[in-house]
């Protein structure tokens, strides 16, 4: 029996292991894009790294179905290069032909120009298609998924579980538009079953008519603390009218209402949510969204405490004799790089300028007399060569963590290829 090999691309963080086997039994499936989902050989689900370009996957595995995600099934999204992705995958469909493409696309009606761009990307496939790529193009109302972090859904959530309020950019009656997966999936296997002969679009309809007032109620339903508001000036944007196309030609229609799943949503999302975070991880977190500002402070503190060292120790024979301010140069340079070194050496230039002055040598004296730039020479040379150290052994552990990852993908490619 020979197994049909499908691929999924592009926007497939909504796509799971259940929903794969229930859309694709029997199938060999590769999955290329941005997913927590991991190779699964028991269920026949290769996952292949996101930075596989489309040619290589090709060339490795040859394909029966291809199904393209448009990033325009997420309400609100704001990723780009939809078009950019479009085009390499048609060109490496009509060199690998034949090649059944199923290119799944939003209604875009949050966002005129996204709206646009979707109708060119539409026209475009069904230039480039032509005779070698059975292409068709289905416009879907948009995905939903409690556990999509970039979903909807999940920023609405945690909106509300922050502020427990939650402003719509919408007008109350605007129409909302969401598929359900399980839908999604049963109109799938229906078109692969029957697939048309000729290159065309398809559009899915908005059968249930609920608008953002009808979701704000239903969410109230679930915890009667949160409030909601809308933006009233904002245009009402209708999706297009049932043509009927799809009940005819597959007896299909949409069964499942987003409504009737948001307690389903809301435990998806509870479950999904990670847990709170401990005082360390806040801290690290902290440090890593603020460094710059932070290794300026810590140079500061450093400085005040050199100060205070080569002032409590000048009475000390045994520590006078430790320059602290070389002291200062060495530590900020080799633990933080060549930057911070060079600051450290400026640093401690200025604290030995102020000590060249309570000792009463005058400036005039200091920079006509070249043997008095030997000490700041020094300094500068000391924090560009700790610095430099710093630099070269983090490229070097930068360069190591790329090689062990590239023989990662090649392992993980390797061992796809073999099952």
């Amino acid at each position: 029996m020979i197994t049909m090999k499908v691929l999924l691309t592009g926007n497939v963080a909504y796509l799971t292991t259940k929903w794969i086997r229930q859309t694709f039994s029997d199938c060999r499936v590769i999955l290329l894009g941005e997913t927590n989902l991991h190779s699964d050989p028991e269920n026949g689900i290769t996952v292949v790294s996101s930075k596989k370009n489309y040619k290589a996957v090709f060339e490795a595995y040859g394909f029966d179905v291809v199904i393209l995600f448009s990033n325009s099934l997420t309400f609100r999204s704001e990723e780009q290069g939809e078009i950019e992705r479009l085009h390499a995958m048609l060109d490496a469909c009509r060199k690998n032909h034949p090649v059944k493409l199923l290119y799944l696309t939003g209604l875009s009606l949050d966002n005129a120009a996204q709206h646009e761009i979707d109708d060119a990307a539409i026209r475009m496939c069904l230039h480039m298609a032509g005779d070698a790529v059975q292409l068709q193009v289905v416009r879907s109302p948009y995905l939903y998924s409690g556990t999509v972090r970039r979903g909807w859904f999940y920023r609405l959530f945690e909106s509300l579980d922050r502020r427990s309020h939650f402003h719509f950019e919408e007008a109350a009656g605007q129409p909302i538009c969401f598929l359900a997966m399980d839908d999604l999936s049963e109109l799938i296997r229906r078109m692969l079953e029957d697939w048309p002969q000729a290159n065309g679009t398809l559009d899915v309809p908005e059968c249930f008519d609920h608008t953002f007032r009808d979701l704000s109620k239903g969410l109230a339903e679930l915890n009667a603390s949160w409030s909601f508001s809308f933006e009233e000036n904002a245009p009402i944007s209708l999706p297009a009218p049932d043509d009927r196309k799809l009940r005819r030609q597959y007896g299909w229609f949409p069964r499942y209402s987003v409504l009737d799943d948001l307690p389903g949503l809301y435990e998806e999302y509870r479950r999904a949510r990670p847990l709170k975070q401990s005082l360390v991880e806040t801290l690290r977190q902290l440090i890593a969204r603020h460094r710059k500002w932070l290794l300026l402070i810590e140079l500061l503190v450093a400085v005040v405490l050199t100060v205070l060292c080569g002032h409590l120790s000048q009475w000390q024979v045994q520590f006078g004799l430790i320059d602290y301010r070389l002291l200062l140069i060495v530590l900020m340079g080799t633990m933080h790089g060549m930057n911070m070194g060079i600051l450290a050496a400026t640093a401690a230039s200025v604290l030995l300028l102020f000590s060249y002055h309570r000792q009463g040598l005058g400036w005039l004296t200091l920079f006509y007399e070249p043997s008095n730039w030997i000490v700041f020479i020094a300094y500068y040379t000391i924090g560009a060569v700790c610095g430099y150290v710093r630099l070269l052994h983090t490229d070097k552990i930068r360069f190591t963590t790329e090689e062990n990852e590239r023989l990662k993908e090649k392992l993980s490619f390797a061992q796809s290829m073999l099952q």
